[in-house]
């Protein structure tokens, strides 16, 4: 009932009903929340699931990368607000596995650079400059840090780099051959590479009879579900591939159960 009084508000203010500001406003961002709801459905939960052998599922048929655009740039953000957090747990979690690692990397008072795959506002960007790396933003909207470089795609960088990072993006691409094509053009000798995504057989999964393992449900908006099978044939050195369990600490500690909440990869090339 409390839904569809907020829906029946929402409409009314969009009809152009006058209300007390503070009411509008909420009934604003109902809207937005609604249409975004229904473009999410629209673009990835009206889509099947399709295995691949290399590990991992996709969404089919595949949204367009004009599609995708559309939904971030329109309707990601109006449920979200991710934006107003510089850093949070995982950003730093992430840092300090990262510095046990290749602690020499961090060290070095050399030249190095990373690059922050769907880095969003910034992120663990903010602990990478502190430690002294010249850092390579990539994401369709990019921000305005000074002391960040911004590319829309890998594609646009011409220089090699020390340390490859994405959290939590893979699962939103439209080729993921491609994407590590480039990390394998871009990651020079030796350097670091740091992957972490929803693991495809959390909690909820489904028996695929197909290849006899279950498969997961679609969420929006993920293109692609990774299963541990994909990082063990990533084709770079692999340090360490996790399970790991974010319900159980805000840090994701690494867990046994193979059905933890995400896959966490740390490798070298």
């Amino acid at each position: 009932m409390k839904r569809i009084a907020k829906s029946f508000i929402a409409k009314a203010h969009r009809f152009g009903l006058p209300l007390p500001s503070r009411i509008a406003q909420r009934a604003e961002n109902f809207s937005a929340y609604q249409r975004a709801q229904e473009m999410a459905r629209e673009l990835f939960e009206s889509k099947s699931l399709k295995y691949n052998e290399a590990g991992y599922w996709t969404i089919d048929p595949m949204p367009s990368q004009v599609e995708l655009d559309h939904y971030y740039s329109t309707a990601y953000w109006a449920t979200r607000d991710d934006r107003k957090v510089l850093v949070k747990d995982r950003d730093i979690a992430h840092v300090n596995l990262l510095l046990e690692a290749d602690r020499k990397l961090f060290l070095s008072t050399g030249p190095k650079t990373v690059v922050n795959f769907g880095a969003g506002h910034g992120g663990a960007s903010f602990l990478f400059h502190a430690q002294g790396f010249k850092v390579i933003n990539v994401d369709p909207y990019p921000g305005d840090v000074e002391f960040f470089e911004y590319r829309s795609a890998l594609s646009e960088i011409d220089e090699p780099v020390d340390l490859f990072y994405a959290s939590h993006s893979l699962e939103h691409v439209t080729d993921i051959e491609e994407i590590v094509s480039q990390i394998s053009r871009l990651i020079r000798t030796g350097g670091m590479i740091f992957i972490e995504v929803p693991n495809a057989n959390f909690v909820g999964a489904q028996m695929n009879p197909e290849v006899g393992s279950t498969w997961p449900r679609i969420q929006a908006p993920h293109t692609y579900y990774f299963t541990s099978k994909f990082f063990q044939q990533f084709g770079f050195t692999a340090v360490d591939i996790q399970h790991c369990s974010y319900s159980k600490g805000r840090w994701g500690e690494a867990d046994s159960c193979g059905a933890s909440d995400v896959l966490r990869y740390i490798g070298t090339a």
